[in-house]
């Protein structure tokens, strides 16, 4: 089921991230739109006002803070369970590698690790990997899980925003019903909606994943993946129509980037320099979200 956000019903009140959370916590899903977006330091940072999102629930979650040699700051949930790392002590690691929840429980901070394979961040180009890292710190953050809505009206059910609630200059406003329907059926559909989200489960949240120099191995969905970290979601929904995975991808021609999928020259450029290799670099100072 999709909806017509175009029809929707929006409440006169805004909230910011932090009173909407407190206020609407047990009845989620709930349908908002941004009416004051947030610019951070890198797209992935970031979220534009008349954004139409599904919010689906709010996740307290237990982050750790890493630095890096060369000075990069980032943090990683806690429960992490798709890289092991080493723990190092004079220069020589000790031990199996072991979950990032295993080395907190059982370590004092700070603490040096290292993980099996060099961690590379999606948005950092120049060969940029972290390799040793110092555990400095964890901390508690809590955060908005939602799904946006494309501008007909479809709900992206594979693409999750996440809402910190460190970006205090957003403010939303409340979905209260939709056009043709009554309270009791708009909440109904609002139900479904949610439960759809449900039924795919939110395990690819907050994992790490790596974004291979070869993309021929990604899946139509992580190819979907690779346009958003470009912000080239908004042709998410003609690479799935067309079901183009990574071995696909090589053989589109620009002409038919543009002609079948109807994407801008600008952006046609973009995507045939990334699948030649090249990365966004997206910041290189203050703390990376990872996950």
């Amino acid at each position: 089921m999709d909806m017509d956000t175009s029809k929707l019903h929006w409440g006169h009140q805004e909230y910011n991230l932090g009173k909407f959370a407190e206020k609407f916590k047990d009845s989620f899903p709930k349908i908002i739109n941004v009416t004051v977006g947030f610019l951070g330091q890198q797209e992935l940072d970031s979220i534009s006002s008349s954004t139409h999102i599904m919010v689906h629930s709010l996740l307290c979650q237990q982050r750790a803070v890493f630095e890096s040699k060369h000075g990069k700051v980032l943090s990683l949930p806690v429960t992490i369970s798709t890289v092991g790392f080493y723990i190092i002590r004079n220069d020589r690691r000790e031990g199996p590698p072991i979950s990032l929840q295993a080395i907190l429980e059982s370590n004092p901070l700070p603490v040096i690790i290292q993980p099996i394979t060099p961690l590379v961040l999606p948005w950092l180009s120049g060969g940029h990997r972290l390799d040793t890292l110092t555990i400095t710190r964890t901390y508690e953050e809590q955060l908005l899980i939602g799904f946006p809505f494309s501008s007909k009206g479809i709900l992206s059910r594979h693409t999750p925003l996440v809402l910190p609630m460190y970006m205090k200059e957003v403010r939303i406003a409340l979905a209260e019903g939709l056009e043709g329907l009554d309270q009791g059926q708009f909440e109904d559909a609002c139900a479904t909606l949610g439960g759809q989200i449900d039924e795919l489960g939110l395990r690819n949240l907050f994992i790490f994943q790596e974004v291979p120099s070869n993309l021929r191995d990604l899946s139509v969905a992580q190819v979907c993946s690779c346009l958003r970290l470009l912000n080239l979601d908004q042709y998410c929904q003609a690479f799935e129509r067309e079901q183009i995975d990574g071995d696909l991808l090589y053989t589109v021609e620009p002409s038919m980037m543009r002609e079948t999928l109807g994407m801008e020259s600008l952006h046609v450029g973009k995507l045939l320099r990334f699948r030649e290799g090249w990365r966004p670099l997206l910041g290189s100072s203050g703390a990376e979200q990872v996950g």
